[in-house]
């Protein structure tokens, strides 16, 4: 999206365009959108929350449950949106895994980083990042 393509910052002084009342705005973040309290039209929806998604990920426990993932970057090719999997062969709990099942991890982990790069461009921007990388350190 271009800066031409973005709607201009509202403000809540602008009146309605339908019924023309001013200052008369109920903001919902939970659904991203704003409406006029005279006649329900809706001004902005849906709008990007570019924010942490904070998430519980156990039973009960609030504050201390939390976590929250990598935001996305441009310093990866990928944006960080991909899933890695870990060098170690451990499973979910810590313990070490059998022989078999290593061998199969090691062979998802060599499938996983053939197939993380779909082009030449996008390997080519691989290595630049992780040059910029390696020179910004």
């Amino acid at each position: 999206m271009t800066d031409e393509d973005r709607k201009p910052e509202m403000t809540d002084d602008e009146p309605c365009e339908e019924c023309g009342a001013k200052n008369d705005w109920t903001q919902d973040d939970n659904r991203g959108e704003e409406w006029c309290n005279q006649c329900g039209s809706v001004r902005d929806a849906y709008q990007i929350d570019y924010g942490k998604d904070w998430r519980v990920f156990a039973d009960g426990e609030g504050a201390s449950q939390e976590r929250t993932g990598m935001p996305a970057t441009n310093l990866l090719h990928d944006k960080g949106l991909t899933t890695d999997i870990g060098w170690q062969n451990k499973d979910y709990a810590g313990a070490a895994i059998g022989g078999d099942m290593a061998k199969r991890v090691n062979r998802l982990r060599r499938q996983h980083s053939r197939t993380r790069v779909r082009n030449s461009t996008e390997r080519n921007l691989v290595l630049a990042l992780g040059e910029l990388d390696r020179l910004a350190g």
